[in-house]
């Protein structure tokens, strides 16, 4: 019986030969699409492709253990993205044009015989994630059973108080738990979770940066310039631990699993989302198109 470490395999590490002689119907593709983006004063510009592969791994690993004889994928990341804070060293780039690039690599990859694809994506960009949705769900009519995973995610944090739910289980007190509510951004839960991913890239000083805590509706793309000292951040990065940040990966692998299990099983997902939650992000849609 093979390892689990056997059951992962990267993408640009195999020879043509290697990769015809997988079994197509069963091994997924994980893409991870996020962009280069400012991360305040302590966190590297790659910070939120950093995050997605290893929430993608972390996944990946998991469901090597639930559904042993399945091989994982992983296509090499794909730094680009919309909807980026406007700062020094962020790239972006427009909705459409990320659509197209995704369905592109998708539909590649279904002519390559592969049914199975994951985009991973750690980007918080209401357009960014509306277009990974996009172009899941044209992959999907293709024959493929393709997910966009971050998009579940962040449905659960900002819109059904996943976050009040995971701080509380962390036994923090209520006042600290409604400001981490408003922490989305280089605050404590990306600063933990780097110190968990890659702590050698976690510059020092996060200790001592005063929260900015701004409603998520203030939030505009040119608020990294403008909220509290202008450093790009938004939460509490004092409030960070490794411990934290390990937590928080399990959880989000907890969160995932189901609807990741259901895909490689080729079950529908419940994708339904209550009117309430759907009007507000097309409001959040809107909005943005105004921005720019």
């Amino acid at each position: 019986m093979s390892s689990k470490s056997d059951s992962l395999l990267e993408l640009g590490d195999l020879t043509a030969s290697e990769l015809k002689s997988l079994d197509r119907a069963r091994t997924a593709v994980f893409l991870t699409v996020s962009p280069i983006e400012e991360h305040g004063p302590h966190l590297p510009l790659a910070t939120d492709i950093i995050e997605s592969e290893g929430l993608a791994r972390a996944l990946a690993e998991r469901l090597a253990v639930e559904r042993p004889g399945w091989k994982f994928l992983f296509h090499p990341p794909i730094p680009v993205g919309a909807d980026v804070f406007k700062y020094p060293g962020s790239l972006s780039v427009r909705p459409r044009i990320l659509k197209a690039l995704v369905k592109d690599v998708g539909r590649s990859l279904i002519a390559s015989g592969f049914r199975t694809l994951f985009l991973s994506n750690h980007h918080g960009g209401p357009r960014h994630n509306f277009a990974l949705d996009a172009a899941a769900r044209s992959l999907s009519r293709r024959g493929a059973r393709a997910v966009s995973l971050g998009s579940r995610l962040m449905i659960d944090f900002y819109f059904r108080n996943g976050f009040r739910d995971f701080y509380r289980r962390l036994g923090d007190d209520s006042e600290t738990v409604e400001k981490l509510a408003l922490d989305c951004h280089a605050g404590s839960m990306e600063t933990s979770e780097m110190m968990a991913l890659r702590p050698e890239l976690v510059r020092g000083g996060w200790e001592s940066l005063p929260p900015v805590l701004v409603p998520f509706h203030k939030i505009r793309i040119d608020s990294s310039l403008t909220a509290g000292a202008g450093l790009g951040y938004f939460g509490m990065p004092a409030v960070s631990s490794r411990a934290r940040g390990e937590a928080f990966l399990r959880h989000v692998v907890e969160r995932l699993l189901p609807d990741a299990l259901k895909t490689l099983d080729g079950e529908p997902l419940d994708d339904r989302l209550p009117f309430k939650i759907r009007l507000g992000l097309w409001a959040v849609r809107l909005s943005l198109a105004f921005q720019g």
